[in-house]
């Protein structure tokens, strides 16, 4: 078993954004374990699992926490960037601009120490998204899992689980 940091440790990007997912053909290649590949990642974490779920053959079993149903910006609010990288292609996303609103309230609430719900702005920018951000689940050949509550106020996550189950 690994725990793995994808960003934010030496060598990777200082932010979750523009995140290479090519990072994991690393991993890949130091592994001597035989048998199936299980990746598990919880809430953006998910997301990376997801998208690397679609790119990595070689993963046996996904399961997500707190899923996402598709690729959202980065979490680094200078600039309206991609979450993730693929052969240093941005993968298209679903911006967090496009409800600015939304966007502004929800950083209120978290400096004034009010509990933090993104969730109105999620589902704006997945709206408003491109089917070229949708997290193309069905691509994935393994086994999923996914966990997600129906009152998530992060974001919409068991409206990308029944998504992800429908495909």
């Amino acid at each position: 078993m690994l725990a793995l940091y994808f960003f934010g440790q030496g060598g990777q990007q200082k932010l979750l954004s523009e995140v290479s997912l090519d990072f994991f053909s690393e991993v890949l290649s130091k592994m001597n374990a035989s048998g199936p590949l299980t990746v598990i990642g919880v809430s953006k974490g998910a997301e990376l699992a997801a998208n690397l779920a679609i790119r990595y053959p070689e993963i046996d079993n996904v399961v997500l926490y707190a899923p996402a149903d598709y690729t959202y910006a980065g979490l680094d609010f200078s600039r309206d960037a991609s979450s993730f990288t693929w052969h240093e292609d941005p993968v298209p996303f679903a911006s967090l601009r496009v409800n600015h609103d939304n966007s502004m309230r929800d950083f209120a609430r978290m400096i004034i120490g009010l509990p933090v719900s993104c969730r109105s702005s999620y589902e704006a920018a997945a709206v408003a998204a491109g089917q070229d951000a949708r997290i193309e689940s069905a691509a994935f050949d393994g086994n999923d899992l996914a966990f997600a509550g129906g009152q998530d106020r992060m974001w919409q996550s068991e409206v990308a689980a029944r998504a992800m189950a429908e495909a």
